[in-house]
């Protein structure tokens, strides 16, 4: 896996997750409340990027992301990205019919630390 992308590529909209939508990320000391999360369907054999948005929980601060990832199932990472709160993840898929995992955990320079697991069905 690398941070360097083998081709120019940029993320698209439809496989983008915002993190929290029009709401504002928790406070310090806060849980935060969500929904599980699920990346549109993948075909088999295909190589497709899919993209957290985090940029609401850089709103209004001077910090900066970076992302971990923890564990995938079914799919292969190729690479990720980190630009700007958006954590972009390039995935190769090869079992059809299977549900995939992204286990990823953002931190932020200041330490503060979101962890998802995002759901993906390869078709």
């Amino acid at each position: 896996m690398s941070d360097s992308l083998p081709f120019a590529c940029s993320p698209t909209g439809p496989r983008t997750i915002a993190l929290w939508g029009s709401v504002a990320p928790p406070s310090r000391g806060e849980p935060p409340a969500w929904l599980p999360l699920r990346w549109p369907d993948m075909p088999a054999g295909a190589t497709l990027d899919y993209t957290l948005d985090a940029t609401a929980l850089l709103a209004n601060i001077a910090d900066t992301l970076s992302a971990t990832v923890n564990n995938v199932t079914n799919v292969v990472l190729q690479s990720q990205l980190v630009t700007a709160g958006l954590v972009t993840f390039w995935l190769i898929s090869s079992t059809p019919d299977c549900d995939a995992l992204v286990d990823v955990t953002l931190t932020t320079v200041s330490t503060r630390r979101v962890h998802r697991i995002v759901r993906l069905r390869v078709t």
